[in-house]
């Protein structure tokens, strides 16, 4: 016997802009950009009123569940201005434009609740020598919903200058530094720097390891880029050696670059999260 099972689709998220001229929207996911259009992007064109307001308004594709926007003015009167990015958007929006660089969001005054952002992918890049920010991206492991684990071999870049800096983006959003993000780390590893970047000081006499554990938790709010927890652990070689594996081929496994590798895979790799050892 056939048993009928109902699922929830989610609706698509529409995105409402009050503004004296048709602005411009440019949006983005994970996977690029979503407008076929070039930059300055898709300019709206439908009008509906709500609570005797009228906005105009975008609706995406349902396929699309989470997506970044911002907004601009197509370059009408000269050098495009545009406003500042508005990520992690999974329901409804509504905002007001001033046609140039400033938004407000009134989702609450005329659409409800603003959710709190979600968070489905996490990146960090190191700069190698002080300059140089071109290296491969570690891809962290979701453990859980706004949970990412990942693990970082400082052995395999070419550090000079006697500390390490680190950046990370959610999202696949711009890079996130320390003024946006609340970190927690051990003595050797400093969090000042006028750039914006995370810092490991590499010459600390309580540092025994180059490799290192980030845990990254997403603690609420409204935008994906703000709100970030980070923590820093010591993975030396003794906290990972007595560490067993467990033989599920089903299981994906990443090596400490965050690639993914095979179950004939020997030495430290992550699984769900976790730094094990296989000899």
């Amino acid at each position: 016997m056939l048993t009928a099972m109902a699922f929830t689709a989610q609706a698509a998220i529409t995105i409402h802009v009050k503004a004296d001229a048709a602005p411009y929207i440019w949006a983005w996911t994970n996977s690029g950009n979503v407008f076929s259009e070039s930059w300055p992007g898709h300019q709206f064109t439908e009008k509906k009123t709500v609570k005797d307001t009228e906005f105009w308004y975008y609706t995406f594709d349902e396929s699309i569940t989470l997506v970044n926007i911002l907004f601009n003015d197509g370059g009408a009167a000269g050098p495009v201005k545009q406003t500042s990015d508005i990520s992690g958007i999974t329901t409804d929006r509504y905002f007001e434009y001033d046609g140039a660089n400033t938004f407000t969001d009134v989702t609450e005054q005329f659409g409800g609740e603003i959710p709190d952002a979600k968070v489905e992918s996490l990146t960090l890049r190191s700069n190698k020598n002080n300059s140089d920010w071109s290296g491969d991206e570690l891809v962290f492991t979701m453990v859980e919903p706004n949970k990412f684990v990942g693990v970082f071999d400082l052995t395999e870049n070419n550090i000079s200058d006697g500390y390490w800096q680190f950046k990370i983006r959610p999202n696949g959003q711009g890079w996130v530094g320390f003024s946006k993000v609340n970190l927690t780390a051990p003595e050797w590893c400093e969090q000042a720097r006028s750039d914006d970047n995370f810092q490991i000081d590499l010459e600390s006499e309580l540092l025994t390891s180059l490799v290192f554990s980030f845990t990254a938790t997403w603690a609420g709010g409204k935008n994906a880029e703000e709100g970030w927890s980070l923590v820093i652990e010591n993975a030396n070689s003794t906290d990972v050696s007595g560490i067993k594996v467990e033989n599920n081929a089903s299981q994906t496994r990443y090596n400490l670059q965050g690639q993914r590798i095979g179950a004939n895979y020997r030495g430290i790799m992550v699984i769900n999260g976790k730094k094990m050892i296989k000899k």
